[in-house]
């Protein structure tokens, strides 16, 4: 059931999601116009926050060995700003909706993002890196929060989805609720490499021939690939999960789709080494039925329409604001 395991974000997640390279506007008292970025309905977009968005995303490609050109450095900014001035409005929207976050609910975000992050000390040194306050990331968790308020209260009760909607999607993207067969096996490897001798293959062979007989004889298939397997999987039993057809190279897949639960294989050959493999389950693939995955649908499909509705909304607040670009 391939669109299913695709996880759509609402655009609220990308608006409201704590990232401590998102600012908290208001945070610095005095600020002059110099550190100004724009405005929105008289509300700062400071320019420090700006470049702490910048530089969070910047930091993200790093991490991935990338290192943007001027041209996309200013692509990154101009678009860190709209989505900046795209937060304030929501959040100014949430204010004339009379939502409100009561300071424990706050408190208690707080907490589970400092659980997230291990401790109080990677906490300190992680806001200190952002040039932030505690007081900064309340503030920000109570934006974040009466936001996503506002949608779940004012947007969220707009995106219904009935059966039929549901039915005719199904119906135009039937290939997507395919299943196909998996296989749930374990094995135990010993591995040989192209520039061992044959004495040394030959070896190898025999001890894997000597752990097959006793598994016959009753020893634990899982214990032996504890003891014995040379494989990532070993300390699991050998244990690989459910996999499909080409998630493993090929001479070894022939083997395990062609055997039943229960089961256990012949010496199979590949660039590895040398294989057992036992299959445990075997799930025969189908196509998903409409009533198995209707709510699935439903659910996708609201996900869909919360992101049109606040596209919407956001298109209209900003054609009312009064938006100042004032520097970059």
């Amino acid at each position: 059931m391939k669109l299913l395991k695709i996880r759509f974000a609402f655009l609220l997640l990308a608006l409201t999601v704590l990232s401590l390279g998102t600012p908290c506007s208001g945070a610095t008292s005095e600020k002059n116009a110099e550190e100004v970025a724009a405005s929105v309905n008289g509300a700062p977009i400071i320019a420090k926050d700006l470049e702490a968005e910048v530089n969070g995303i910047k930091q993200q490609l790093a991490m991935r060995g990338q290192t943007p050109s001027e041209e996309e450095l200013a692509a990154i900014r101009e678009n860190a700003l709209q989505k900046l001035i795209q937060f304030e409005l929501l959040v100014q929207a949430s204010g004339k909706a009379g939502i409100e976050v009561a300071a424990d609910e706050v408190e208690n975000q707080l907490s589970q993002f400092k659980q997230r992050v291990g401790d109080e000390e990677n906490f300190a040194k992680m806001i200190a890196d952002q040039g932030m306050t505690e007081i900064d990331v309340k503030r920000q968790l109570q934006k974040n929060m009466s936001i996503q308020q506002y949608i779940k209260l004012h947007i969220m009760p707009q995106a219904v989805v009935d059966d039929k909607e549901a039915k005719d999607f199904y119906t135009e993207n039937k290939k997507e609720f395919e299943e196909p067969d998996q296989v749930k096996a374990r094995h135990i490897l010993l591995m040989v490499k192209a520039e061992d001798s044959k004495a040394d293959k030959e070896i190898k062979r025999e001890k894997l021939l000597k752990i097959k007989k006793q598994i016959a004889e009753g020893a634990d298939f899982a214990k032996m690939a504890q003891r014995f397997s040379e494989g990532p999987s070993a300390p699991k039993g050998g244990d690989l999960g459910f996999f499909t057809r080409g998630q493993m190279v090929k001479p070894f897949e022939k083997v395990a789709f062609s055997l039943m639960p229960g089961d256990v294989s012949d010496l199979v050959e590949t660039d590895f080494g040398y294989h057992l493999i036992k299959v445990e389950e075997k799930k025969y693939g189908k196509i998903v039925s409409f009533e198995e995955t209707k709510e699935k649908i439903k659910e996708f499909l609201a996900q869909q329409k919360v992101n049109e509705l606040v596209e919407n909304q956001l298109a209209q607040l900003h054609e009312k604001a009064e938006i100042k670009i004032t520097g970059k």
